[in-house]
């Protein structure tokens, strides 16, 4: 299923959306082939195995959609310069957001999910947050995340609405930080969303919506955009600051239960998953700087099902690929 919030004139972006159980299945030779030895190196060096297959989903979905981007073979993928340099320092430490010369992109991920954002102007700033659907957020969030008009709303909402409004805010935080690459090196304070009133009720009804499974894997609904201003804080430890304008929209997503589970993957090892296993659900943000966008979400389990995708935004004349070719190139 292909979510579209359309708006008028505004950024064009295409999300796509890897479960990381597909790693435990057979396709992932498809997807470990755009790695090189350096990225499973380090796989291997995380402490769980959950955090390494979810980096590994999440490199070789970057990897891959780089590889269509610039016309590169999936063979060749692995050599892919990825500049990690922070701008907004002077460390030398690769800590910085993830560049990659000639492809606008962002990426996010949790455990069961990597999601890659696209857009085909590069001149466009671009960041996506992902976070699961929860019950609460973590201690004083209130008090470190939210501004003093988001901190009242906030606190005199109850129930289920205040948990999907602490998500709601965070992932919009979250995803204009990553856009200026400053992440949380600042406080999430210093991000204001402008939202409106009816906006948990449209969480609920977008996740409610996301749930008809249309025996997909991923599904999606889109909730209204809303606006956020980031105050920049001084470089120079000066009074001076500067105001950035973002859009932000919102996409839950699930991810259902597979129906035959790949062999050691976590839906089959473990005990309490049984037929009746529960679909697991994530908001999604999509912050873009000055104008609006209009998101498109891409549910993929193959290379191939991702170029069939973004290659039309990158070279509309080319036609769709086959089915089973183990190689991805432009």
């Amino acid at each position: 299923m292909i979510t579209t919030v359309s708006t008028s004139g505004g950024a064009q972006v295409a999300v796509f959306a890897l479960p990381t159980r597909t790693m435990y299945s057979g396709l992932r030779v498809s997807w470990l082939s755009y790695l090189g030895a350096a990225e499973q190196r380090r796989a291997a060096e995380l402490p769980t195995p959950v955090g390494a297959v979810s980096y590994l989903s999440t490199q070789a979905l970057m990897r891959s959609m780089a590889a269509c981007r610039l016309g590169v073979a999936s063979s060749a993928a692995h050599t892919i310069e990825v500049d990690r340099t922070c701008t907004l320092c002077n460390s030398t430490k690769p800590h910085g957001k993830p560049r990659i010369e000639g492809m606008n992109f962002n990426m996010s991920q949790v455990s069961s999910l990597a999601v890659g954002g696209f857009c085909p102007d590069d001149a466009q700033v671009l960041g996506v947050d992902l976070e699961p659907r929860r019950d609460r957020l973590f201690p004083g969030f209130a008090r470190v995340a939210l501004s003093l008009r988001e901190r009242e709303i906030y606190e005199a909402t109850t129930g289920e609405a205040r948990n999907l409004l602490g998500v709601a805010l965070w992932t919009a935080k979250e995803a204009v930080l990553k856009a200026t690459g400053h992440g949380l090196s600042v406080s999430p304070a210093a991000v204001r969303v402008f939202f409106s009133d009816s906006l948990t009720d449209q969480l609920a009804e977008a996740f409610e919506a996301s749930r008809e499974s249309a025996g997909e894997e991923v599904t999606a609904a889109s909730v209204c955009s809303a606006r956020a201003v980031f105050t920049v804080p001084s470089r120079d430890n000066s009074d001076t600051t500067e105001e950035r304008s973002f859009y932000i929209t919102w996409t839950a997503l699930t991810l259902h239960p597979e129906k035959q589970p790949a062999h050691n993957s976590p839906q089959s090892t473990n005990p309490a998953h049984g037929s009746d296993v529960a679909a697991e659900q994530f908001l999604l943000a999509t912050a873009t700087e000055g104008v609006p966008n209009s998101v498109h979400v891409h549910p993929v389990a193959t290379p191939v099902e991702l170029r069939n995708n973004l290659a039309p935004l990158t070279f509309p004349q080319l036609p769709a690929m086959r089915m089973g070719a183990d190689t991805v190139t432009a």
